[in-house]
Parts: C-alpha cells; structure tokens; sequence
C-alpha cells in the first residue's frame, strides 16, 4: 500500500534537500524514487540504485558496497556509523562511510 511521507536529506545536519508528497510503497520493506533513484529500506538495510550506480549498506553488519554498474566494478566501503530507527510514524537512517567526511541523515516522516 502506497503512504506518503516527507523526506529530508542532511548533512552534518544541514539541510541539503527536501521532498515532499513522495510516494512510498509499503511492504515488508519500504520502496521510493527521489530524482529517478530507487530507495529500499529494509529492517537492515538501506539501498539506492539506479542506471549507473547500486549503494548497498547493511546496518547489522556495518558493512556498505558500491557497484558501478556499466563496468561491473563492485567497491566495498568502510562504514564508520550505520544505525536505523523507525519509531512511530518517522524513519530516520543515519551513515558516515569512508569515502565522505560527512554525515548523512535520510529523515522520513509519514503524512496522514
């Protein structure tokens, strides 16, 4: 069943962009598209893909891969914090890899 939610991207905990009215399908996992990429949240799990690209990262194991698909290279990034929480009507996924000096902070909060 499709929900919407708001959605807002921070790092370092500034805004960087914001989205409003996505639709989101709700399943065992969760399913949106912002700017033609495709977001899975999962209870571990959190994945963007498009064409070009797949970012996997896996909470439980604080582990994250990045595949550049044209050229079937498949990196595995050192992650230094990794940590999901979903409470209520709000998601909030939270990272820092190895390959960027910030923080990132995906706040997602349901409309009614």
């Amino acid at each position: 069943m499709a929900k919407k939610y708001t959605i807002k991207l921070l790092k370092d905990n500034l805004l960087e962009k914001e989205y409003k009215d996505i639709n989101c399908l709700e399943n065992n996992d969760l399913y949106f598209f912002t700017e033609s990429i495709k977001n899975t949240i999962g209870k571990d799990y959190f994945i963007r893909e498009n064409e070009e690209f797949k970012f996997y990262l896996d909470f439980s194991k604080k582990e994250s891969t990045y595949l550049l698909k044209e050229k079937n290279l498949l990196f595995e990034i050192k992650v230094n914090k990794a940590e999901i929480i979903k409470k209520d009507n709000k998601i909030d996924i939270i990272y820092q890899i190895e390959t960027s000096e910030e923080e990132i902070k995906i706040s997602m909060v349901k409309q009614d």
